[in-house]
């Protein structure tokens, strides 16, 4: 029995899995297994991963359909036997040798369910470095600690739903599976609805991860399901809400469902959609969420102020077009949540 397993979903990305793959097998630490899934890919990515565990007997490979990143990991999951599961993006990659190890000993000396790296490097396609996070000064001072999950996901995750910084017990996953029919945003609903188990969540500082941006990535395209999904995300933050009974988190996902509708609204104002505004409105009926998101902000007495909650969608979209309609307690909210869009 490994004690981690490294769940890698992997779609036609050949010129980068060698990299993701060698950075894991280059880890100090050993006790893993690698689950990588070929979710149908058509360039050589199948291949490479089946060169790999020729090589390497702790991979194991699934060859499947393409069905989405989402099915994949879910196959994964079913899979894997590790006392804790990491995820690993197949572009991506891990930046030291001593990623895993770190991790791990910080879990079983804590006891954690689940424990969350605090850096990483955005990279373009070539690896070199575009930017580098930073450990957010509101953040330090809860670097080993043990946290509930509304402190960790108020305090430390802070919008940025990276699922691929967290390290987490296997058995705090049974029975949460991610949601095969969303294609943006799933690792915000997935992190969301593991923050309603108790946890013991800790927070550590070490920086380990490079995403690397590149046009073909997910989180890059303009999608239309990617306004979808996002829209959706307000009535998903509602139903969270009535499945904990923790008081800060049923306040925290509150909140998140008012400013969902109000920062999707305006991507829907920018020039990718903005023609065709009128009949993403119709087709996703956001006037009937708008009407929702309106009593929402009342009911929460949200203390910003904008128009939008009292206009039509497609007013609202002209009206952020033109200008933010924001005052700063709302404007603050929502650019906590810019992160989310600007890495998928």
């Amino acid at each position: 029995m490994p004690a981690i397993s490294v769940i890698i979903p992997v779609y036609n990305t050949e010129k980068y899995l060698p990299q993701c793959l060698d950075s894991v097998l280059m880890q100090s630490f050993t006790d893993f297994e690698i689950l990588a899934v070929d979710d149908g890919s058509t360039d050589a990515s199948g291949r490479i991963c089946d060169e790999y565990a020729l090589r390497d007997s702790r991979i194991r490979v699934f060859h499947r359909k393409n069905q989405g990143v989402s099915c994949a990991r879910n196959q994964a999951l079913a899979e894997a036997v590790g006392k804790y599961v990491i995820f690993l993006d197949s572009d991506d990659y891990w930046t030291g040798k001593d990623n895993l190890g770190k991790l791990y000993r910080v879990a079983t000396e804590s006891d954690a369910d689940l424990v969350r790296g605090g850096q990483y490097i955005s990279v373009d396609e070539s690896g070199k470095q575009m930017a580098d996070s930073s450990v957010h000064d509101k953040r330090e001072r809860y670097v080993g600690k043990i946290l509930s999950p509304s402190v960790f996901l108020s305090h430390i995750v802070r919008g940025e739903f990276f699922l691929f910084l967290f390290l987490v017990k296997r058995e705090k996953l049974q029975g949460l599976k991610f949601n095969s029919r969303q294609v943006f945003l799933e690792d915000m609903d997935f992190v969301c609805r593991l923050m309603c188990t108790p946890l013991r969540c800790v927070y550590v500082d070490d920086r380990f991860y490079a995403y690397r941006k590149h046009d073909a990535s997910v989180s890059r395209k303009s999608d239309i399901r990617h306004l979808d999904d996002s829209f959706s995300m307000c009535r998903r933050f509602d139903v969270l809400k009535g499945m904990t009974f923790d008081r800060r988190l049923k306040k925290i996902f509150s909140r998140y469902r008012v400013m969902m509708y109000y920062w999707t609204l305006q991507t829907l104002a920018t020039d990718p959609f903005y023609e065709d505004r009128h009949h993403i409105i119709d087709k996703y009926n956001l006037a009937g969420l708008r009407k929702d998101v309106n009593s929402w902000f009342w009911e929460d007495c949200l203390s910003g102020f904008s128009l939008v909650f009292f206009m039509s969608p497609a007013a609202g979209t002209v009206y952020l077009r033109k200008r933010t309609g924001v005052t700063l307690p709302i404007r603050k909210a929502m650019s906590k949540l810019r992160k989310i869009f600007s890495a998928g």
